[in-house]
């Protein structure tokens, strides 16, 4: 018996980046999720959250603030709605990454759905031919920081995918303890589950979480020449390196502290 799942996302889109391949990709994850829950920044284009109204989608707009000190509000937002929805485990995904996957590996994501519900807390990782196609700044950073996280968690992980599979035990627990900013929620939440659960962390690997910050961005794309191009032109940009190294540190800090405060040590 196939058991309910609905996906959680959240996006910021002032230029209606998305709108395409929403309009192309939402139909089948609405054929592949339960119900889907959405939280757009009140700042993204109406056109773009009008697809989601358009598709019965649950909607709820995330007002006070944007940029990326916000994203662990937006994912707690995302996590809650879905959960006050009730409809079974949850799989909670930034909208870009879901949007990839559905248009590039769609039989593998409905595979995984189906493979939800069979744990309590489960990070989707990256393939390594997947985590090959974004930008080396990209790959170097965030490798650092899931070595650091993986030997918290006795595990090797690819903790900063972003996707995450959650029951609504694990969900519940989440949002009880998490209170991290930024992309920190990252290592945060898995490190919540081992330290004050007896849930296991499961881990999987899919092909589809390939690069997908180009999706909402094709005119700068075509500008560069074509994705790899683009991933040229951000790799030599000192700036780009200094934001990933940035985003990487905070990710370990929130690792190791959390893993101090709910463990004990470190």
């Amino acid at each position: 018996m196939k058991l309910p799942v609905s996906l959680a996302s959240y996006f910021h889109d002032p230029q209606g980046g998305l709108l395409r391949p929403i309009a192309e990709r939402l139909p089948l994850l609405c054929q592949i999720y339960d119900g889907i829950c959405v939280v757009p920044t009140d700042a993204s284009d109406g056109a773009v959250v009008d697809r989601f109204y358009e598709n019965d989608c649950v909607v709820e707009l995330q007002s006070g603030g944007v940029g990326l000190e916000f994203i662990g509000d937006s994912r707690r937002m995302a996590l809650s709605l879905a959960l006050e929805e009730g409809r079974g485990h949850i799989h909670i995904v930034d909208m870009d990454r879901i949007l990839q996957w559905a248009g590039s590996h769609p039989q593998e994501l409905r595979g995984v759905v189906r493979h939800l519900p069979q744990h309590d807390f489960l990070v989707i990782g990256r393939t390594e031919r997947a985590m090959e196609t974004h930008p080396q700044s990209q790959r170097e950073t965030e490798g650092l920081a899931n070595r650091v996280c993986s030997l918290l968690l006795g595990s090797a992980m690819d903790v900063t995918s972003a996707s995450r599979g959650l029951s609504p035990e694990a969900a519940r627990l989440i949002l009880r303890h998490s209170r991290a900013t930024e992309c920190n929620t990252d290592s945060e939440w898995p490190l919540i589950i081992h330290c004050l659960s007896d849930m296991p962390v499961g881990y999987i690997e899919v092909e589809g979480l390939k690069f997908e910050d180009w999706l909402k961005r094709t005119d700068e794309v075509e500008r560069a020449g074509g994705v790899e191009a683009w991933k040229r032109f951000i790799d030599e940009d000192p700036a780009a390196w200094l934001h990933r190294i940035r985003f990487a540190e905070g990710i370990v800090e929130t690792a190791i502290s959390t893993y101090r405060e709910l463990c004990g040590s470190a």
